[in-house]
């Protein structure tokens, strides 16, 4: 925490099970996060069994004493765990399970005066959306849920990747759109790797960092540069409205079997949406 002397540790977060991969990313999610006003953390931890549910979310809540353990959440049939995100008020938590090699799904809970309660579960439309909900980002009103589906096959093409968009109403959570990329059409883009919205929930941000303008040079110099594509809502839809790429192009060594180097990994967009922030490997 933040003090006029500066930044101090104050707690180091632990799960009683040393094999859950506690906040383990494992290339699926964001398995961090924190309320607004610092007040609860929520940690992913996806190999964490209990109960026999697969996939736990721990619960942190701040006290004068530290940081105590609220809660630990689990599905009520299925996995979770992938990733987590509170919503902007911190009533809402959301948490994705990647699917593996099946459909992957967003399970949403909310605060009630006796705990978290599971609300809902959402899935796509996409027969076979894997990794959806690797990334997760909601609007300020915490109606817009944006959820990257990363390895999504596109056209046949295996791991392309769309960004799925969920409204929410007094019904439930129903599917609005998808979104694909206007370049991302090769194996391997993971378009959706990374999301955001803005705070009213008209401007989004997806990364794809394996993404690039298809050796339009003829020297395969572009190749796996990623990009960020920028989204605006219209009264036709979504529509894309920029690509962005970094001045320094990114580096490839094949000699090691994961890249050690990729495009836009993470993504934030500012609250007004005229301000984008990327992350790169390099």
């Amino acid at each position: 925490e933040s003090s006029s002397f500066g930044w101090t540790q104050t707690a180091i977060l632990t799960s009683s099970n040393t094999s859950s991969w506690l906040a383990e990313d494992f290339d699926t999610g964001e398995p961090l996060t924190m309320t607004r006003n610092g007040n609860k953390i929520a940690v992913a931890a996806i190999r964490h069994t209990l109960l026999n549910k697969y996939g736990v979310l721990y619960v942190f809540n701040s006290a004068s004493s530290g940081w105590n353990l609220e809660t630990s959440l689990t599905k009520s049939s299925g996995a979770i765990g992938s990733s987590a995100k509170f919503n902007y008020g911190g009533d809402k938590l959301f948490s994705a399970n990647d699917g593996g090699g099946g459909q992957g799904t967003i399970t949403v809970f909310s605060s009630a005066s006796n705990g978290w309660v599971q609300q809902a579960n959402i899935t796509g439309s996409i027969s076979g959306s894997k990794w959806t909900g690797n990334s997760i980002a909601i609007n300020s009103s915490s109606n817009i849920l944006v959820a990257g589906a990363s390895r999504v096959g596109v056209n046949g093409v295996s791991d392309v990747g769309i960004v799925y968009i969920f409204t929410s109403s007094s019904i439930g959570w129903t599917q609005q759109a998808y979104l694909t990329g206007s370049y991302a059409v090769n194996s391997d883009d993971y378009f959706g790797y990374s999301v955001d919205i803005n705070h009213s929930g008209n401007i989004i941000a997806v990364g794809a960092p394996l993404d690039e303008f298809n050796n339009v040079g003829g020297d395969g110099s572009d190749k796996d540069t990623g990009f960020v594509y920028l989204f605006n809502s219209a009264s036709n839809g979504w529509q894309e409205t920029a690509i962005l790429t970094g001045s320094v192009g990114r580096i490839r060594n094949n000699s090691y079997f994961y890249f050690p180097s990729y495009g836009p990994t993470k993504v934030k967009l500012n609250p007004a949406g005229n301000k984008v922030l990327a992350s790169a490997l390099y």
